[in-house]
């Protein structure tokens, strides 16, 4: 399993993985990336699931100095052809904020 952390300037962790929405019926799993206080308290989350027929798995978490998060991995869908079962290399942005 994939799990980055990743320290925030504003005193957060920020954490991406992946997991599965319905663990009793899908098989695919989504990017899980959010950020908590440093007591555990929930502060924001996103779930990263472009591609509902196809694993997305995210590999890589960086957090710059004015907060902004970049987690890049493999998702969907793939931008050409008619194949939805491509996946490509993404790169998502949040704002510190979770937006």
């Amino acid at each position: 399993m994939t799990l980055r952390m990743e320290f925030s300037p504003d005193n957060t962790i920020v954490i991406c993985a992946y997991g599965n929405k319905f663990p009793n019926g899908s098989l695919y799993v989504d990017w899980l990336t959010f950020k908590i206080n440093l007591n555990g308290k929930l502060l924001w989350s996103q779930r990263y699931d472009e591609q509902q027929n196809n694993d997305e798995i995210p590999t890589m978490l960086a957090v710059q100095n004015d907060g902004d998060i970049f987690v890049t991995g493999i998702g969907g869908p793939f931008p050409g052809g008619s194949n939805l079962g491509d996946r490509q290399w993404v790169t998502v942005k949040y704002l510190a904020n979770g937006n």
